[in-house]
């Protein structure tokens, strides 16, 4: 059995350093676009994707919170073999940081309250916001204050959420009480977040950029919650294992996971397909 479990670690790992993308990550939803990109300036990054390879497409620097360029694959004479005690190395991302939109508030009462954000990276986001009121009021709300429930800018909500997390998500900065401000994917009986960690290897900004251009490490986990409150953190999990775990009373959802696997990309249409059941349910 060794000799084969060898020769499968040797394959996998050249077949990943074989078709490592970039990655695209825009402001809007936090949409990932996997691509190859060409160029970077101070406007505009181009790219092609893997579905239209002789395509050139363009995005607005405006538009991207963050973007990764992928290492080139090691050579093939220099194939080894992976340990299974390695850990992979973290992938590196740039993104703005600072920028002003225009977002919304909702205090302690479920009041809306519009006026403008100061994005922070997207781990900060979990753990405050600035916030302008439209009458020129400033203040920073802290996910452990009473008085705010959730927030958001464009197309991403936060949503305060008793998460139980108090590991270090960047350099230094954790909750202590476990509050977080977290992005909603899915909403419903069961519920669907982002959890994001942003660690800098060292301080590197990049000079004359405005806002400031950061370089970091950037991993995006799941937080989940099913109808009976119960709640699971992706990290160091399967996407299969929590799903089994947080919706298993949906006899013919399950069958069909365990049949065919299910991958991250089929996880919030997963949960909605899950809420429709159990509101029909319910009814």
């Amino acid at each position: 059995m060794m000799p084969k479990f060898t020769l499968l670690l040797i394959f996998s790992f050249c077949f990943l350093g074989a078709v490592g993308q970039d990655r695209i990550f825009l402001k809007k939803d936090e949409k990932e676009i996997p691509c190859r990109i060409i160029s970077v300036n101070d406007t505009i990054i181009t790219y092609t994707q893997p579905a239209f390879p002789d395509s050139v497409m363009k995005a607005r620097r405006f538009d991207v919170l963050s973007w990764f360029i992928s290492p080139p694959p090691a050579p093939p004479a220099k194939k080894r073999l992976i340990s299974t005690k390695e850990k992979p190395k973290p992938e590196s991302y740039r993104y703005l940081s600072g920028e002003q939109v225009s977002g919304y508030v909702v205090n302690g009462r479920g009041d809306t309250i519009s006026g403008i954000i100061k994005i922070k990276n997207p781990a900060f986001n979990q753990l405050y916001v600035d916030f302008t009121a439209a009458d020129g009021k400033s203040r920073k709300y802290h996910a452990d204050d009473n008085d705010i429930a959730a927030y958001g800018y464009e197309e991403i909500h936060y949503r305060k959420i008793d998460s139980g997390i108090t590991d270090e998500f960047s350099n230094g900065v954790h909750s202590k009480s476990g509050l977080l401000f977290l992005q909603v994917i899915v909403d419903g009986p069961s519920k669907l977040f982002h959890y994001t960690t942003v660690f800098f290897p060292r301080n590197l900004i990049t000079p004359g950029s405005e806002p400031p251009l950061y370089t970091a490490m950037i991993k995006q986990y799941y937080f989940m919650i099913n109808p009976k409150g119960v709640k699971l953190l992706s990290k160091n999990r399967t996407i299969k294992g929590c799903v089994n775990r947080l919706l298993d009373d949906n006899k013919v959802l399950m069958d069909k996971i365990r049949t065919r696997g299910i991958k991250k990309h089929e996880l919030k249409k997963t949960f909605e397909e899950y809420n429709e059941w159990y509101n029909t349910k319910s009814k």
